[in-house]
């Protein structure tokens, strides 16, 4: 060390960037845009298809509720028309084959109403299931809490 002179070093990188790629990013770019404009329209697409699913079975729902409310009050007349019967029977001035076909009448009007309930009740699940899916699976997974 004794034997050289104090001279200032230098020390230096060389890159080397080509000017032109031949287009290669602007191409990577482009398809890359493309892809996610593509995603977004499936996004797009989907969420129209799960709105038209929404409306369709909140309509069927508001439809059936109509339909229920129906039953009810037909329900109501049914029963009153039962026991109006009953005393016209008992006292003989309507035959007990009227009595009868009144109750037959009633019945195909209960179990109506007992299928629109259940119908009602499928609507409500699925606009459970259509609205927050994981609030759908916490009812019935408890959180994922364990039990034990």
């Amino acid at each position: 060390m004794r034997d050289t002179r104090p001279v200032s070093y230098s020390a230096g990188i060389l890159l080397s960037l080509p000017i032109f790629d031949g287009g290669a990013r602007l191409w990577e770019w482009k398809k890359n845009t493309y892809e996610i404009r593509k995603q977004e329209e499936n996004l797009r697409a989907t969420l129209e298809e799960k709105r038209k699913i929404l409306k369709t079975i909140s309509d069927s729902h508001k439809n059936t509720m109509r339909s229920y409310q129906h039953f009810k009050k037909l329900s109501a007349q049914y029963e009153k028309l039962m026991s109006i019967s009953q005393k016209a029977l008992t006292l003989g001035e309507r035959s007990r084959l009227d009595m009868l076909e009144l109750e037959k009448d009633a019945l195909a009007m209960e179990r109506d109403l007992k299928i629109t309930e259940q119908t009602l009740a499928i609507y409500e699940r699925q606009m459970g299931l259509e609205t927050d899916y994981n609030k759908f699976l916490r009812e019935y997974n408890g959180n994922w809490a364990c039990s034990y």
